[in-house]
């Protein structure tokens, strides 16, 4: 049985009223990021959804604590409250990427089978993906590996949707559908794979991720590379079991080691946005994960997240024992 772990997010963020400019109003988008702190490239929102929109109300604006009424600016006329603007924003952070919705629309013109029981597959729209069976619910845990990799914005795990395949006797499946790299090579066949410079950070990146996914099946046979490294199989992931020999003996560590700074850039970006927090943990709750295994896994990121941002490095295993399953 798992535990439950203190996962509590951080308090709302609180509504300040923005600062008048003789040159105009700032940008609603603007206040947003400046408000949640972000200090790394974030999804861009699409502002035709904020600009024009109207308050019903003649009067003050009500803020994200409620207790706070914000005068309106005269100088706006389309006044919106930044209960809007995070609303706005948790939808971006939602709604499928231009890759997920390639992957999702396109029609099957060609598929094989591959080694490792994976069938390659090609789409009309030039599109091209593996995809697994969903047996012992793999394909919830490759999606969920993906959202986790997206929310630490890290850029490792290749887009991975839940589309529906029909299959050679006309039975329906949902199975994980997962970009193609092409050209990538198996990890082990990289000679010294592990020091290479150029991959470090990336490396760093992968050991943390790891970790927050809980995945107890890392090794170079579930690491691809091309110009960068690429995480796949994650079918032994999100356990809610003690054991953690596979993660310790991960082929690569980097206790004691001081994190890139883009890492800790990342980290500290997670750490401070409260939505894209709260966004994940409810994708995985979608996904059918035991609230407890999906609080968990944000525990981890969480305390991830404050530890570089507070010292730069994690110094032993036993920093991040406390957030181990049971």
């Amino acid at each position: 049985m798992t535990e439950r772990y203190d996962t509590t997010l951080s308090d709302p963020v609180e509504a300040v009223q923005p600062a008048a400019e003789t040159n105009g109003r700032i940008s609603k988008i603007s206040r947003l990021r400046q408000k949640l702190g972000r200090s790394t490239v974030l999804p861009e929102v699409d502002s035709s959804n904020l600009l024009g929109a109207e308050d019903s109300s003649p009067g003050t604006t009500t803020g994200l604590d409620h207790g706070i009424a914000l005068e309106p600016n005269p100088e706006a006329p389309d006044h919106v409250t930044e209960t809007q603007e995070l609303a706005s924003y948790r939808e971006e952070l939602k709604r499928p990427t231009p890759k997920e919705q390639a992957l999702l629309s396109g029609n099957i013109t060609h598929e094989e089978f591959r080694a490792g029981g994976v069938k390659y597959v090609e789409l009309d729209n030039g599109e091209a993906g593996l995809y697994w069976s969903s047996a012992s619910g793999k394909h919830r845990r490759e999606r969920a590996a993906y959202l986790v990799d997206r929310s630490w914005q890290f850029g490792l795990v290749p887009t991975t949707v839940i589309r529906e395949f029909t299959g050679s006797y006309g039975i329906k499946d949902e199975l994980s559908f997962q970009e193609y790299i092409p050209d990538a090579t198996d990890a082990r066949e990289i000679p010294d794979f592990e020091s290479i410079e150029k991959f470090q950070t990336d490396l760093y990146r992968l050991w943390i991720f790891q970790y927050s996914i809980w995945h107890t099946d890392a090794h170079k046979g579930n690491v691809i590379v091309d110009d960068k490294i690429h995480a796949i199989d994650h079918a032994h992931s999100f356990a809610h079991y003690k054991d953690r020999e596979a993660h310790r003996a991960m082929f690569t560590d980097f206790y004691g080691v001081q994190a890139p700074e883009e890492v800790i850039k990342e980290a500290d970006s997670f750490l401070k946005d409260d939505v894209r927090q709260q966004v994940l943990l409810e994708q995985l709750k979608e996904l059918g994960f035991w609230e407890s295994d999906a609080e968990a896994c944000l525990a981890r990121m969480r305390h991830i997240a404050t530890t570089l941002t507070t010292k730069g490095k994690i110094d032993t295993p036993e920093e991040l024992a406390q957030y181990s399953p049971n």
